[in-house]
């Protein structure tokens, strides 16, 4: 996961943070009452993102470490792997 991905998955989280605040007001606003049920999944599942993916570049700084792997075999392996998944 190269730097431009990481910066399109934390923009889509703040994305999702920002229309999620505007539905909670806006169902706050209908109903008047706070949606528990939409504040405690929706935060949840934005939590979630954010830590798998911070899960997923420390494993892979640990990967490259432990084999002795350099940036550029990293970049390398990434393109490799992402020409794969597109062939499918």
């Amino acid at each position: 996961m190269n730097d431009k991905h990481l910066k399109k998955i934390v923009t889509g989280v703040l994305i999702y943070f920002i229309s999620f605040v505007i539905v909670t007001y806006i169902t706050f606003y209908i109903k008047g009452s706070i949606p528990d049920t939409l504040v405690q999944f929706g935060l949840g599942g934005g939590a979630v993102e954010l830590f798998s993916t911070a899960l997923i570049q420390m494993w892979k700084k640990k990967y490259e470490k432990d084999n002795g792997l350099t940036q550029d075999d990293a970049e390398l392996f990434d393109a490799d792997l992402n020409e794969h998944n597109t062939e499918e």
